[in-house]
């Protein structure tokens, strides 16, 4: 019943081992050594887009806090970029952003980077905390004492660590 079957894949000339799954184009003649693995080619891609985009959401935010009175820029840098205009602070924030996500993505692979990665993120998660209680804080959804409470707590929480 089967006979054409069996007789059909005998006639198959054999070219040699059947390339692995992973490796077809390696196969073909195509060397690929750089993308080994499913998903080394975007390595910590998102984790970058995520920092560039919290470097981006900082100046925007940043820019109407300080234009609305509510806040200053801390870093005095940036400050006398500001203090030029919108556009140059903005084009500095996002020229630094990019410049860190290029790097971030070529060298990405290497311990250093993903560990200046993950205390970036850290950082910029922690300043849109500030952010948040700065719009809470301008819109007269926290007093003054909430600052002062919270104030005293993070002078007791350093004190103890210290």
């Amino acid at each position: 019943m089967f006979r054409h079957i069996i007789e059909a894949q005998s006639q198959f000339v054999s070219f040699g081992e059947a390339p692995k799954p992973g490796n077809l184009l390696c196969a073909f003649g195509v060397e690929l050594a750089q993308f080994e693995r499913p998903g080394d080619d975007m390595h910590l891609f998102r984790e970058t887009f995520l920092l560039f985009s919290l470097n981006l959401l900082d100046a925007m935010l940043t820019i109407v806090w300080v234009r609305n009175g509510v806040a200053t820029e801390g870093n005095q840098l940036m400050a006398r970029l500001l203090d030029s205009g919108d556009f140059t602070f903005l084009a500095a924030k996002i020229a630094i952003g990019t410049i860190t996500a290029l790097v971030l993505l070529r060298w990405g692979n290497r311990r250093l980077a993903k560990y200046g990665l993950a205390v970036a993120l850290a950082v910029y998660i922690s300043l849109m905390g500030i952010h948040v209680v700065t719009g809470l804080s301008a819109f007269g959804l926290i007093s003054k004492t909430v600052f002062s409470d919270l104030q005293s707590l993070t002078n007791g929480l350093l004190a103890m660590v210290i």
